[in-house]
């Protein structure tokens, strides 16, 4: 079975035609990044939140909803822009890119077609969690002043129904949702091994990093969310590396919650899983 000590302990040794002369080949980061690390692979969320006030909103580029109303039956999902570029022929968007899990927790993606300001055709994949989207074509060549979508772009259940991810226009249009939460699919194991946080210089803001165990529990009795960590009256950009890793047991959410001391308040938050598949 894989394990997290056999991906530290062994990085990626190899016998050389000599009996018993090992040579190292690269440390486990890159075969991390690269996909060729059998069973295991590694996932980096990250989220931004602008104008956080003194009440808790989760990290998530969106105002409203401030907190996240998780799923509990798989949806299709639509796709809708403020901007009727974003269009299939259009010089904003044409397609987006959105990644999740089904209906069993297991890793599922849909492709969309954009159509403007009015919503798109619905996917037919269904999503119980929805991790992050992305702008996959878009109709301009894209630099730092001209972005991959020119409006806002909404992904949410079909029918105008609850908003689950948010592409926002606003600064650099940066292709991607920026959203801290993430849910361990089913069959494997996920270890925390990293977070990150930073506040609007010269304020200050407390970050709660949650997780939920058994998210497929739907009817009473639930399990309880837990604190993985607090961080309080965070006013400097602040990492937390865990020397031994946090485990997470497959279908458990995570996410970062988060309060300012003041108005107007922009925070980042972000955080490192290796997933090991059981």
């Amino acid at each position: 079975m894989a394990n997290i000590n056999d991906l530290e302990r062994n990085k990626f040794w190899h016998s050389s035609n000599a009996e018993h002369s090992p040579h190292f080949v690269v440390p486990h980061a890159l075969p991390l990044a690269s996909g060729h690390a059998t069973n295991f692979s590694f996932v980096n969320k990250f989220g931004r939140c602008t104008g956080v006030g003194t009440s808790v909103v989760d990290v998530n580029r969106l105002a409203t909803p401030a907190v996240y109303s998780w799923l509990t039956t798989a949806a299709q999902l639509e796709a809708i822009s403020s901007d009727a570029n974003d269009t299939a022929a259009g010089s904003g968007a044409r397609t987006i890119v959105v990644e999740g899990l089904d209906a069993d927790f297991l890793p599922c993606s849909a492709t969309i077609a954009m159509n403007g300001t009015t919503a798109s055709t619905a996917t037919t994949q269904t999503f119980l969690r929805v991790h992050r989207a992305y702008v996959a074509t878009c109709g301009t060549y894209c630099d730092t002043d001209t972005g991959p979508h020119t409006g806002n772009i909404t992904i949410r259940v079909a029918s105008a129904g609850a908003i689950q991810i948010y592409l926002a226009s606003a600064d650099v249009t940066v292709g991607q949702s920026e959203v801290a939460r993430y849910t361990i699919p089913a069959g494997y194991t996920g270890y925390m091994l990293h977070s990150f946080f930073s506040v609007d210089s010269l304020k200050t803001a407390t970050f709660w990093l949650m997780r939920r165990p058994n998210a497929n529990t739907i009817a009473a009795p639930f399990s309880s969310k837990r604190i993985i960590d607090t961080f309080d009256g965070i006013s400097a950009p602040f990492d937390r590396n865990w020397s031994i890793p946090v485990k997470l047991d497959e279908k458990t959410d995570v996410w970062v919650a988060v309060k300012a001391a003041a108005t107007a308040t922009d925070v980042c938050a972000s955080f490192d899983i290796i997933l090991v598949k059981n």
